[in-house]
């Protein structure tokens, strides 16, 4: 029995977020916080997943040519420690790793960028599907410039109960 589990972190929003040669950017600032998907042979309930979640699954099936009576078995678990509405990328961790999880089910081979193209479809995103520091368009998905390494940083997070 096939399953797959995938982990991806939100973010505490962005370290830089502007225009780069006249295209919307950012550099999302990832923390340990994670959406937890798990894909497995079962029942199916593609009908229980969030509407974003739901959305790319059928961009993924559409665009590989997956025969549509194979999400009919497919199980998914969804679990998040990412607070919703705070502006912390808890909707662009779920369906990059939908799109991550999905691609390893069915041995896809997508790529990051893939997978940051196949995220903007659905809604503006974060770039937090790269390993690798980057300047990302956040509507078309497409990376501007690369960066070698990483930032760190101590970040702190006051929550003061609102939502966006």
């Amino acid at each position: 029995m096939r399953r797959v589990t995938v982990k991806t972190p939100g973010t505490c929003g962005e370290y830089i977020q502007g225009w780069y040669d006249g295209s919307p950017c950012l550099v999302s600032s990832p923390i340990d916080r994670y959406s937890r998907i798990v894909i497995e042979e079962g029942s199916g309930n593609l009908e229980t997943l969030k509407p974003k979640s739901r959305k790319l699954v059928e961009a993924v099936f559409s665009r590989f040519a997956i025969p549509q009576r194979e999400k009919e078995h497919l199980q998914f678990t969804m679990t998040s420690d990412i607070p919703l509405e705070k502006g912390m990328a808890s909707s662009t961790a779920d369906i990059a790793g939908m799109a991550a999880g999905l691609s390893a089910y069915f041995n896809l081979g997508l790529t990051p960028k893939e997978i940051g193209a196949l995220c903007t479809t659905i809604e503006p995103s974060d770039n937090l599907m790269f390993e690798e520091l980057n300047l990302f368009n956040h509507i078309s998905g497409s990376v501007l410039k690369e960066f070698e390494g990483t930032v760190a940083a101590d970040i702190l997070i006051v929550d003061f109960h609102g939502g966006i």
